[in-house]
């Protein structure tokens, strides 16, 4: 196993920034009804900058890496920034290729952050 798949791993058996946000300005809940995962997401947003994350995910390891991840990466973006990325953005940051329907879990916490 390479270096990067280890990292993906341990993220997605480690989350990162999971529980609630006591000073959470938004919040979010996405689902995906045909696999079971979901992923509720809170933000302490501040002048336009994603101040805080957390995240409360269940499903597969895909699904829960990617919030983790995105957790970690997202602090100090724009609101905007975070608006406008997609699939091909996500992939980039996860570094690794994936099918359609393992896109679907990885874009979920995306969604919620997003929403």
């Amino acid at each position: 196993m390479d270096l990067y798949s280890q990292i993906l791993l341990d993220h997605g058996q480690n989350p990162r920034n999971t529980g609630q946000l006591k000073k959470a300005t938004h919040r979010a809940e996405e689902a995906n009804l045909s696999c079971g995962d979901k992923t509720k997401i809170e933000l302490r947003i501040k002048n336009q900058e994603l101040r805080e994350i957390k995240h409360q995910t269940e499903g597969c390891l895909v699904v829960k890496f990617s919030a983790s991840m995105l957790s970690e990466k997202l602090i100090g973006k724009t609101v905007e920034e975070v608006l406008k990325m997609g699939p091909e953005d996500l992939m980039k940051l996860l570094k690794i290729e994936l099918t359609m329907s393992r896109l679907k879990c990885a874009m979920l916490p995306l969604l919620a952050i997003q929403k």
